[in-house]
């Protein structure tokens, strides 16, 4: 299957999710789940270390974005 291929597929696919609803309620699940298993609140707390060991003016939400996206990922 050629990219283009696979580019119009997923596009079709996502406009389908989207129009019967079922995006919202798949995000929903994914959301219960990741905070079912500890995933979301191991995450807050490592931004809470960061902003509490930089001090909440000395960093932005760019800075913690590059720094949790990885480990976020990683977990």
């Amino acid at each position: 299957m050629s990219s283009k291929e696979e580019e119009l597929i997923l596009g079709s696919l996502k406009n389908k999710v989207i129009e019967t609803g079922e995006r919202e309620r798949l995000r929903e699940m994914l959301q219960m789940k990741l905070i079912e298993c500890g995933w979301a609140i191991k995450v807050k707390e490592k931004c809470v270390k960061i902003v509490k060991d930089r001090g909440f003016e000395n960093v932005t939400v760019d800075e913690l974005a590059f720094e949790l996206v990885p480990k976020s990922r990683a977990m």
